[in-house]
């Protein structure tokens, strides 16, 4: 077992994903970001089994991709977030 293969938590129920080292801090309207770009188009699977390289691969483009979709929603200025 590589530790580098298992380092992404993903959900296989909705697909999000996210490292170890996230922030459990959800900024404002990014729930219903993730729910719209993310679980609507999922297809459950489950990855909590030992990875190969590609499926770990996969397991970090979800862990990118969500993680932009937070920060994008941060960024944004979307009703009650921060924004910069």
């Amino acid at each position: 077992m590589n530790p580098l293969l298992d380092h992404i938590h993903t959900c296989p129920y909705c697909g999000y994903s996210e490292l170890e080292a996230f922030s459990p801090y959800f900024p404002p309207g990014a729930l219903d970001m993730i729910n719209s770009k993310v679980v609507d188009a999922w297809i459950p699977q489950d990855y909590c089994q030992d990875r190969t390289i590609t499926v770990a691969i996969n397991t970090y483009k979800l862990a990118i991709y969500c993680g932009t979709l937070l920060w994008l929603v941060y960024i944004s200025g979307l009703p009650g977030s921060s924004g910069v």
